[in-house]
């Protein structure tokens, strides 16, 4: 699946088709992943017309908006920890076997949104519920039938929320662990590269690398490698 995430001024749209946009804009590709970054902070971002979407294979389901703005800065959370992923990941691969992932991650940003989009909905009917609750008078049967649709709800919006909080989180450890790897490992390239330059201050052909490298390498790479777990799982 090929993804698009496009943050304009009003709404942030992810789609699994491009976009339309209001002006000009640069297609970063990882992978399975498209940030579509447009120039101008004022610009938008929309859904193309409907016309011939049969035609084109198109349908209203492929898109998903996000214009609350408390869940577009949940997703941006999300796409800057993508953005650091796949970009270091090219550099992680030169020292870990491991398969792109950025289809894993292009899955867990569409459910994501529609996560999102689901609390949307369920915090627009709690916000409704407990405001008829406050005008029915409680010693009415519908005012305690009431007072559960709203428990319910806020449950379900809690346990949403919960589901993002979760999934926000181990991209942002890939994001972290891959980071940390990446920068330990040109860290020990310097570190190598100024013992040989200093080998001649010490009549040696070469020193002997610090015991706990291997360790420290294994480490590092035990870290990133249960962080892809988290997410894969």
């Amino acid at each position: 699946m090929k993804l698009f995430l496009a943050d304009g001024k009003t709404q942030t749209l992810v789609s699994r088709r491009p976009p339309t946009v209001s002006g000009p804009s640069d297609n970063l590709e990882f992978g399975s992943v498209v940030i579509v970054r447009l120039r101008q902070r004022s610009d938008e971002v929309g859904i193309p017309a409907t016309a011939n979407w049969r035609l084109l294979g198109r349908s209203a389901a492929d898109y998903r908006v996000l214009t609350v703005p408390e869940d577009r800065d949940d997703l941006r959370r999300a796409i800057d920890a993508t953005i650091l992923t796949l970009d270091r990941w090219p550099a992680l691969r030169r020292h870990l076997n491991l398969d792109d992932p950025s289809p894993t991650i292009a899955t867990t940003i569409w459910e994501l949104t529609g996560t999102l989009l689901e609390r949307e909905r369920v915090g627009d009917t709690w916000s409704e519920l407990a405001q008829i609750l406050e005008e029915i008078p409680p010693d009415t049967p519908i005012h305690a039938e009431t007072a559960d649709r709203v428990n319910r709800a806020q449950a379900l919006f809690e346990r949403l929320t919960a589901d993002t909080t979760s999934r926000i989180a181990h991209l942002t450890k890939l994001a972290d662990e891959t980071e940390a790897f990446i920068q330990r490992q040109d860290s020990l390239a310097r570190a190598r590269e100024a013992l040989r330059d200093a080998d001649y201050l010490f009549e040696a052909t070469e020193l002997t690398p610090p015991a706990d490298n291997a360790r420290d390498l294994a480490d590092h790479t035990t870290a990133v490698l249960t962080a892809y777990n988290e997410l894969t799982r």
